[in-house]
């Protein structure tokens, strides 16, 4: 909540104080090229922006380790913090090139091809985040446990869920939490267990697990996601090319196209994403209930369902029953209470 704050009084202030003009005067001065400016300009901001989030930032890793979750030295936290502000500045770079193009080329339709511009960079980071992007954060290879390789083939025959490849990932190595996850597209997809959940969780338990990830795939979840994606995005880019065109004179932008106004844009469709929070988070738990259904059935174990949530409660330090208005507006899963409500009920209603 309280970086979410900073972000919007950080972009007010840009703004509205005459810093981004004055920032864009000094580069332009030295670097007049249209694109080199708007790289050079997307630069420096995202380096302010990581300064202001830093503290934040800090007192998030110092949170964790004062509740024992994090193993990670100050070093190695700042290390992966390097790597991701790189990876943020390489991907922001390409964004605000191509949406500054778009909206130079078209000044009226700009925003019907910035959404389908972000649709597609969604495909290209969903194939290569397992393979180009976890990497760089953890040691990714094939699951080593051959007897649980095999419950887990067996399962994914039984759903009738192509499996191209079951790994673990070397999360003990920077916290005790425990997690998995389905991700990648095409022949980059695969099923990703945290050695934490492995080294903690019963086979049943980890059976369970998979089977609530295999279920993701199963219902194409993701791809549904990204559906979701791309008509949210065609309506904030919408909303944002209305308001862009009506304050170019209130904001004495030199244009729809000047950099100048990025801060602007960004507010824009940060404060429209912030409208669509509940409705996505609410669909999103609409799809993890999905996935629990379908892990219930192909397990039949409720008791080992139980079980793993629990234990992921208790290992992760989450709150098992959040209020419900916190649920609503800032869940994407279902609390753990209502998982293991439904799994405990589920065959009674059947």
């Amino acid at each position: 909540m309280a970086n979410l704050f900073i972000f919007l009084l950080f972009l007010l202030f840009f703004q509205i104080s005459g810093c981004s003009f004055n920032l864009l005067s000094i580069i332009y001065s030295y670097f007049p090229n249209f694109y080199v400016k708007n790289a050079l300009y997307m630069g420096v901001f995202i380096i302010l922006m990581t300064m202001i989030a830093f503290p934040l930032g800090y007192a998030a890793f110092r949170v964790e380790h004062y509740f024992k979750l994090s193993k990670q030295s100050f070093l190695q936290w700042l290390w992966d913090g390097v790597k991701g502000f790189f990876l943020n500045l390489i991907f922001s770079l390409i964004s605000v090139e191509v949406i500054y193009i778009l909206l130079r080329a078209f000044p009226h339709g700009w925003w019907l091809f910035a959404s389908f511009f972000y649709f597609l960079f969604t495909v290209i980071l969903g194939r290569i985040t397992p393979t180009l992007i976890l990497p760089l954060f953890y040691k990714v290879e094939p699951l080593k446990d051959s007897s649980l390789v095999e419950k887990l083939k067996a399962l994914a025959h039984r759903a009738g869920v192509k499996v191209l490849g079951v790994f673990q990932m070397d999360m003990s190595r920077k916290t005790k939490k425990a997690n998995a996850m389905c991700t990648g597209l095409g022949s980059s997809k695969r099923i990703i267990l945290g050695d934490t959940l492995i080294t903690h969780f019963s086979p049943d338990e980890i059976e369970v697990v998979l089977a609530h990830e295999l279920g993701h795939d199963y219902h194409r979840h993701l791809w549904r996601l990204m559906t979701l994606g791309l008509f949210a995005s065609l309506s904030g880019f919408f909303c944002a090319s209305q308001f862009l065109g009506r304050l170019i004179l209130t904001l004495h932008l030199n244009g729809i196209a000047d950099v100048a106004g990025l801060p602007i844009l960004l507010l824009i469709l940060f404060l429209f994403s912030l409208l669509l929070m509940p409705f996505q988070n609410g669909y999103s738990r609409k799809l993890e209930k999905q996935a629990d259904q379908f892990a219930l059935d192909q397990t039949r174990n409720v008791d080992a369902f139980t079980r793993a949530m629990k234990k992921l409660a208790e290992q992760n330090l989450s709150e098992m029953n959040p209020p419900r208005w916190v649920e609503i507006f800032l869940y994407d899963h279902p609390s753990i209470h209502r998982r293991i409500q439904f799994a405990q009920g589920y065959f009674k209603k059947a």
